[in-house]
């Protein structure tokens, strides 16, 4: 027997560093391992000390395996995703100050108040180089590069006036989504773990308390997995219309991780279609026109924004070599030359930051994953949803860019797919446990166990990881909303043309400059100024030296 403990336990600290070596890491991964080889082997020494039976009993225990388990489903959907849009929120005032820190987010942020006015586009000011900024195309045309998907969102938060709101509240939807998703396929119990694990996920709340395009992209990605899951049970038209439409919204936000993301979904397809090929040709053809509808949304607002329904703003603003390939590519910040062996180094990092960064965990967030893979009942809708991550991995080889922005980004759509997968992997622990390591325990008090270990790793990650984070982020692409707050509060410009020669993003997104616009920010362009000082011969006109703003002309002034 205790040959059988030993022989066991270096199977699962194999099987642990296996796991872990998915974060390319070698140093955190033999750490990884070694910390759980250590939990496990406390497992099986409390288990010779008290054989037979031991009771995971106590108030907090009890209390929480009826809280997760016994509570009624709507509490439980209202706590979790409650849990998660007041986290978001708190992140994004009291950390992101709730305004924009990333281009991409800054510049659909601006994008999505042309939208919220009624404009897809507006026309360019005269002097235009006062305005530019990355991801911008002002070139005649003013508007941002990106697929309008995730803008009309985001602009329905500026028609009511809290823009800040709408990412916490996409990120509540997505934990309800995760719920649904892994109730559809396992059943209640792993659908209360699952939503428990995206509420609790750092990755999803930082990224939901910004307002990058990737939190509608998650949510609509699980709610395509969601509706193609029912149709395919229950032939159901009204689910078809539903996964069209889901894997539609995808592309209209982020259509290259939308056509990736989907070629596992139409293999499978493909896969049960003999089956019953009237049912599932009517379901497919549905989902089919519904996306088609999406896609010709798209090729309207191509043509709209770029003159040309084929012409992404990516192309636009930085040429055809800006598409993912390798070679010599037009970036924003110049000519870069991407190479196969560039990718595969950026898709090992960004596997590796996935890992660390999903959960925050003292082991790798996907130690799961590997769990529900060792088990025998392996869901084919598993192997489906690892396939389209599979495919991230290797799709972004091809696009020069790292995609680091509270994480991995470029994988960020298909987190709930992941964290389904590992709630299954939870589930499936105990069994697994009580396998391999022979321990005398009933299955409730080795799955109380494994509850409980996660409980620390999510309590380490919360101590010694997310502190470190948390500081990362204060000045977070070189933004702090404390300059702009500072600026409103002490100058209170009124009438004022404002130069900034600090990080222009800080203050962008309080433009666009229409002529009755109370102030406009404009970069600092030196002796260049006086021509738009010119522009606006009645305004006071501020500039920027350090972290003060000196009146440098009084509105109407001819000096």
């Amino acid at each position: 027997m205790q040959m059988m403990n030993i022989g066991a336990t270096i199977a699962l600290f194999l099987v642990l560093l296996a796991s872990a070596v998915t974060v390319a890491d070698p140093a955190y991964a033999l750490g990884g391992a070694l910390f759980g080889t250590v939990l496990v082997l406390a497992l099986v020494a409390a288990a010779r000390r008290r054989p037979g039976r031991i009771r995971p009993a106590g108030p907090l225990v009890r209390t929480g395996r009826a809280l997760l388990f016994r509570s009624p489903e709507k509490l439980w959907l209202v706590l979790v995703a409650g849990f998660a849009v007041v986290c978001a929120s708190v992140i994004s005032h009291r950390l992101f100050g709730a305004i924009p820190h990333i281009e991409d987010s800054v510049a659909q942020y601006f994008h999505a108040k042309l939208m919220a006015q009624g404009q897809v586009t507006m026309p360019s000011h005269p002097l235009p180089e006062f305005f530019d900024a990355p991801t911008i195309i002002n070139d005649g045309r003013w508007h941002s590069q990106y697929p309008p998907g995730h803008i009309a969102i985001l602009a329905i938060g500026h028609l009511f006036g809290v823009p800040w709101l709408i990412n916490p509240l996409l990120a509540g939807l997505a934990v309800i989504a995760v719920y649904y998703l892994a109730l559809a396929l396992h059943g209640a119990r792993t659908a209360r773990v699952a939503s428990l694990l995206a509420a609790l996920s750092p990755f999803i709340l930082f990224m939901s308390a910004e307002y990058m395009n990737h939190a509608t992209g998650l949510l609509f990605t699980t709610l395509f997995a969601l509706n193609f899951v029912k149709a395919d049970r229950e032939r159901s038209l009204g689910r078809a219309v539903l996964a069209g439409a889901s894997m539609g919204m995808v592309f209209l936000t982020r259509p290259y991780s939308a056509a990736v993301i989907g070629v596992p979904f139409v293999v499978y397809g493909l896969w049960r279609w003999p089956r019953d090929v009237k049912g599932y040709l009517r379901s497919y053809v549905t989902m089919g026109i519904v996306f088609a509808c999406f896609f010709g949304a798209q090729l309207w607002f191509n043509h709209a924004t770029n003159g040309d329904p084929f012409v992404y703003g990516y192309e636009r603003l930085h040429g055809p070599t800006h598409r993912p390939g390798f070679g010599e590519i037009s970036t924003q910040y110049g000519i870069e030359v991407h190479s196969f062996c560039r990718g595969v180094e950026q898709a090992c990092s960004n596997v590796r930051d996935l890992s660390q960064m999903l959960f925050e965990w003292p082991i790798t967030s996907l130690v799961f994953i590997v769990v529900a893979l060792l088990c025998l009942r392996v869901s084919a809708w598993h192997l489906v949803f690892l396939c389209s991550m599979v495919g991230l991995v290797f799709a972004y080889i091809y696009h020069y860019a790292l995609g680091i922005a509270f994480g991995p980004r470029f994988y960020y759509e298909v987190v709930g797919l992941l964290i389904v997968v590992s709630a299954y992997g939870v589930m499936q622990t105990p069994r697994l446990l009580l396998a391999v390591l022979g321990l005398p325990w009933r299955r409730r008090a080795v799955f109380a166990t494994t509850a409980a270990l996660i409980g620390v790793f999510f309590l380490y990650g919360l101590i010694v990881n997310l502190p470190a984070r948390w500081r990362g982020y204060e000045y977070y692409w070189g933004v702090h909303s404390f300059f702009l707050h500072k600026i409103e509060k002490q100058y209170q410009f009124e009438n004022a043309l404002v130069f900034v020669s600090a990080t222009y993003r800080n203050v962008y997104t309080r433009n666009p400059p229409t002529e009755d616009a109370s102030v406009i920010y404009a970069r600092d362009l030196g002796t260049r100024n006086q021509a738009l000082m010119e522009h606006y011969p009645q305004r006071d006109v501020y500039q920027q030296h350090g972290g003060e703003f000196v009146l440098i002309r009084a509105g109407g002034s001819q000096d």
